[in-house]
């Protein structure tokens, strides 16, 4: 009986240490199974595109609210009716020269969502050239109470000019586009785009020397004053509250969630890789 419980107690020993072996084995097995992948992992370089892919989902959100909610499409409603008030307030008042407005096109006047749909699908972020490339198309739209608008100005004796920092080179397939839709002055003195700089003001200057300037429209602050293009000692919040009174009776602001002059102020003005530009937003996120 001694033995027989001996004998079982020496193979229960046995099997519990074989287990235990079994065990250390696949746990070493898993611990240089994760060496290599750290070592793999941290060896590895990043591909460039995968930064410049990740920046391009991040705006899918933005990107379709713009183009696809009614919330949106209101706002251009309700905006351009806005400015509608204006005009015909301003109008009337006994004025010595003649009454322009002064429009942005882009994301203001002419839709490009569809040139951000692509970009997003494949991957890819702004390029001049691929930029240039959907200007030539002639296919942005009409964005909701634009045409309207312009239209009624023209019809009011208001001279319409589009400012634009659309490269100089596109313009014939800018003033194609714009008269294809029926936007009034579509022609070379009444469109007036980028030459040596994206700076307006010196054609803003051009426009009210020779007209009275009823209201400025545009999706960047910008398309108002070059004030807000400073990054060394850029304009605060309370101080933009305080200018918001008068500016509010010459400037209507449009919807742009999706690119702008505001990631400027976020990052900064030098050049940077997609890598950076990704990881100073996260690191930005992450301080709020």
């Amino acid at each position: 009986m001694i033995w027989t419980m001996k004998t079982l107690t020496e193979s229960m020993n046995l099997q519990r240490n074989k287990g235990l072996q079994k065990a250390s084995v696949i746990l070493l097995a898993l611990w240089i199974s994760g060496c290599g992948a750290s070592k793999n992992t941290s060896t590895t370089t990043p591909n460039p595109a995968d930064y410049t892919s990740k920046l391009s989902q991040q705006q899918v959100n933005a990107t379709l609210w713009y183009g696809e909610s009614l919330e949106n499409h209101y706002l251009y409603l309700n905006l351009y009716d806005h400015a509608t008030s204006i005009i015909r307030e301003k109008v009337g008042l006994d004025r010595k020269r003649q009454s322009a407005v002064v429009l942005d096109l882009d994301e203001t006047v002419l839709n490009n969502v569809p040139y951000q749909y692509e970009r997003i699908s494949k991957g890819l972020g702004f390029t001049s050239e691929s930029w240039d490339n959907w200007v030539r198309r002639e296919a942005a739209e009409a964005l909701p109470g634009s045409l309207e608008f312009t239209q009624l100005c023209k019809k009011l004796g208001i001279e319409v000019f589009y400012i634009s920092n659309r490269s100089e080179e596109t313009l014939p397939a800018t003033l194609e586009n714009l008269s294809k839709l029926g936007f009034p002055n579509a022609e070379p003195d009444f469109v007036m785009l980028k030459t040596n700089t994206s700076n307006k003001d010196l054609r803003r200057r051009k426009v009210s020397s020779r007209y009275d300037i009823l209201v400025f429209l545009g999706d960047q602050l910008t398309d108002f004053s070059s004030l807000f293009e400073d990054l060394e000692q850029p304009v605060s919040k309370e101080k933009l509250t305080s200018l918001y009174p008068e500016m509010s009776r010459q400037f209507i602001l449009f919807p742009n969630p999706m690119y702008g002059e505001w990631e400027k102020h976020l990052l900064g003005p030098e050049q940077k890789s997609d890598e950076e530009k990704l990881l100073q937003k996260q690191s930005l996120f992450r301080g709020k």
